[in-house]
C-alpha cells in the first residue's frame, strides 16, 4: 500500500496546526456517492470547505490511499463541541469516498482492503489497539459521545455489502498478527532495552524508568511486550503516570 501525499497546506486546520500523540483511528465515508479522492482534495484545500471547519488525515477511494494532514496533528472530523471531543483526543480521521451504487461490491471490497492496511499500518506505527475504541467509525464514535450524530459507515457497509466495524477490526488484527515473520515462530518480541523499544514508546517507557515504575533485572534489561508497551502508552496518554 503507497500512501500519496496531498497534504491540505491551505485548509485552516493544517495552518493553525495543533499537535497531537495519535491515540485512536476514526472511520468516515463521505456520504456523497460518485464524488472521488481527488476531487474532495482539491475543493477542501482552502481555508473553510463550503464555509465548514473539517480536514481530515486522509481519503481513500479506488486508486488509492491520499495523505492530507499529519498524522501527528489535530484534524477537524468528529464534528464540533464536546461532541467532537474526538478530534483533540489524538484520533486519526479518514473518509472513504462512496461509488455512486453503494452494493459495487467490487469498488468495497478494493476500498476496504485499503482501508485495512491503512489502518493495520496506522495501528503498528503508533502502537494503536486494533480493538474498539481505539479503531471505531463515526457512528461508533457517536454512541462512545466523542462524535457528532452521523451514521457512516452502517449506512453504506452493512446494510449493502453485510459487513460490520468488527469485520474491519479483526482483518486489521489478522493483518497485524500475519506481519509477524515465521522465522520468528509467530512470538511476540520481547524489547530487554530502552533502545531496541519503538520510537512512538521510548518517551513513556524513559518515564517509567526514571520514575522507578519499571525496573527491569537491575542491569537494564526489562523483558517488554508489545502489549505490555501499548497498555503503557495508553496509560500514559491518559495521564496516569502524571498524576
Amino acid at each position: 500500500m503507497e500512501i500519496k501525499q496531498a497534504i491540505l497546506t491551505n485548509n485552516l486546520c493544517y495552518i493553525e496546526g495543533k499537535k497531537h500523540t495519535p491515540a485512536g483511528i476514526m472511520v468516515h465515508s463521505t456520504a456523497a456517492p460518485g464524488v472521488m479522492a481527488k476531487n474532495f482534495i482539491s475543493s477542501w484545500n482552502t481555508a473553510k470547505p463550503d464555509g465548514r471547519e473539517v480536514c481530515v488525515h486522509a481519503f481513500i477511494d479506488n486508486t488509492g490511499v491520499y495523505q492530507t494532514l499529519p498524522f501527528d496533528m489535530v484534524g477537524w472530523h468528529s464534528g464540533g463541541g464536546l461532541l467532537g471531543s474526538a478530534n483533540y483526543r489524538g484520533y486519526i480521521g479518514f473518509e472513504i469516498c462512496e461509488p455512486r451504487n453503494l452494493s459495487d461490491k467490487q469498488y468495497f471490497n478494493t476500498v476496504k482492503d485499503l482501508a485495512v492496511q491503512f489502518v493495520a499500518y496506522l495501528c503498528r506505527t503508533y502502537g494503536i489497539p486494533p480493538e474498539k475504541p481505539f479503531v471505531i467509525s463515526h457512528k461508533e464514535g457517536h454512541q462512545l459521545g466523542i462524535a457528532s450524530n452521523h451514521e457512516d459507515i452502517d449506512h453504506w457497509w452493512p446494510k449493502y455489502h453485510n459487513y460490520t466495524m468488527d469485520d474491519f477490526r479483526a482483518e486489521v488484527k489478522n493483518l497485524l498478527l500475519g506481519s509477524v515473520s515465521e522465522d520468528d515462530d509467530m512470538r511476540e518480541p520481547i524489547y530487554n532495552t530502552l533502545e531496541e523499544v519503538p520510537d512512538y514508546a521510548k518517551p513513556t517507557i524513559q518515564k517509567l524508568i526514571s520514575r522507578g515504575y519499571l525496573k527491569g533485572d537491575g542491569q537494564g534489561n526489562y523483558a517488554l511486550s508489545q502489549d505490555m508497551i501499548r497498555i503503557f502508552v495508553i496509560h500514559d496518554r491518559m495521564g496516569l503516570y502524571d498524576r
